[in-house]
């Protein structure tokens, strides 16, 4: 649901859930750079984004415990 005009580029890490992601990036028109494995330093901003997010939804958690609310509010928090 995120209007076209905002993504450029896409850099996942290898993770199952981006299976399709050459699908969605012809749809979306944009690039995917794929890092090399085992090398999160090529997804900075990836990693940090997803180091703060892990402050409201620590690892190993079950994620059904939270709310649309709590997401929203990391949301409001983050951006």
């Amino acid at each position: 649901a995120i209007p076209k005009e905002f993504v450029h580029s896409i850099t996942p890490d290898h993770g199952t859930e981006f299976l399709h992601l050459d699908e969605i990036s012809e749809r979306l028109g944009v690039t995917v750079y794929w890092p090399d494995p085992y090398s999160p330093e090529q997804c900075g901003t990836n990693e940090h984004t997803n180091g703060l997010i892990r402050e409201y939804f620590p690892k190993r958690t079950d994620i059904d415990n939270y709310t649309e609310q709590d997401v929203e509010h990391c949301q409001k928090q983050l951006n």
